[in-house]
């Protein structure tokens, strides 16, 4: 019974994040006025944490429901690869994320007008970077088979 208690605990976190994240999306997509430069950075950040806890709340799933079956996720190489690149790609993204706010933040506190040549490279910094060191990271795993 007490290896029950984490998977549980997760599911149950992992599905208030889920929807707390899908109600912000509603509201985005719903209220044009919420649609401005700020709320979109932090939008970004939205997803790469739905994306994130989707992850949490499944494995958490596939454990109560594999844990008395002979499934081994080590058997299957293709799903820990997916697994460990959807985790670190989202992680990390909202992180560069988060970090873009506070360049976005300190630059519309110190300068009166909007700096359009540093936010076309947002999406380069918070999509790109990440994408670059995941891929890194499962081709490191895969070479090392550590799974």
């Amino acid at each position: 019974m007490n290896d029950l208690i984490v998977p549980i605990v997760t599911i149950i976190l992992s599905f208030i994040s889920i929807i707390s994240c899908g109600f912000v999306i509603y509201i985005y997509g719903r209220f044009r006025e919420l649609r401005n430069d700020q709320f979109t950075i932090v939008l970004q950040i939205i997803l790469f944490d739905l994306i994130y806890d989707l992850i949490l709340f499944s494995d958490s799933i596939g454990y109560l429901f594999l844990r008395n079956t002979n499934f081994q996720l080590s058997e299957k190489p293709v799903l820990c690869q997916a697994q460990s690149f959807f985790s670190v790609y989202s992680v990390l993204s909202s992180t560069f994320w988060t970090s873009i706010i506070i360049h976005s933040l300190y630059h519309s506190l110190r300068e009166s007008e909007t700096n359009y040549y540093m936010q076309s490279y947002y999406p380069g910094l918070g999509y790109g970077i990440p994408l670059i060191i995941s891929i890194m990271y499962v081709l490191l795993v895969k070479k090392t088979n550590n799974y």
